[in-house]
Parts: structure tokens; sequence; C-alpha cells
């Protein structure tokens, strides 16, 4: 092996670390862009979360007001409601939710 060749060798290895690691670089930036959505995107559904249920407890209030005998104010007929319709989402996105637990189980 000859000096030259030693050198290509090591410029070959050089070019290949350097390129392995700017793909590296932009594949960790584009998981740290999709983790900044991600983070985002449940800022989002979370305060979403927030305001519904301070609607839910709004309305709840004036329903009492207005009907105290309404059959949808004892708290288990509204999580009845709810956890009939988080079910159906849950399946509908592909996920198993236990009622009894409030919990997504699994993946269809």
């Amino acid at each position: 092996m000859s000096s030259n060749d030693f050198l290509n060798g090591q410029m070959a290895a050089n070019f290949a670390h350097h390129r392995a690691s700017a793909d590296w670089e932009a594949y960790s930036n584009k998981l740290k862009g999709k983790l900044q959505q991600a983070e985002l995107d449940f800022v989002k559904a979370e305060a979403g979360r927030i305001g519904f249920a301070h609607l839910c407890k709004t309305l709840t209030e004036e329903l009492i007001r207005i009907d105290p005998n309404n059959p949808l104010l004892p708290k288990e007929a509204r999580l009845q409601i709810v956890e009939k319709k988080v079910a159906e989402k849950a399946t509908e996105m592909g996920y198993v939710y236990d009622i009894g637990s409030g919990q997504i189980i699994g993946k269809r």
C-alpha cells in the first residue's frame, strides 16, 4: 500500500464520517421539529379540553338552576355520555378504550 492509497483511504473515511454526521444532524433536527409540533398539539388539545370542561360545568350549573330534576344532572349520567363518546372516538382511531378504567388499553 502506498502513501497515496493510505491518504485516499483516509480522505474517503473522513468524507464518509462527515456525511454520516450531517445525515444524523438532519435526522435529529427533523425529530426535534416533530417533537416541538407534538408539544404544541398537546398544549392546544389540553387547553381545549380544559375549556370544554369549564363549559360543561357552567352548563350543568345553569341546568341545575332552571331544571333541578333533569335526568342529565346526575354525575353518572353525564360520565356515561362522555365515556361512550370517548370509546367511539378511540375505536375510530384504531384503539381500544376500557370504559371501566377510563384508559386506552391498546391498539385494535
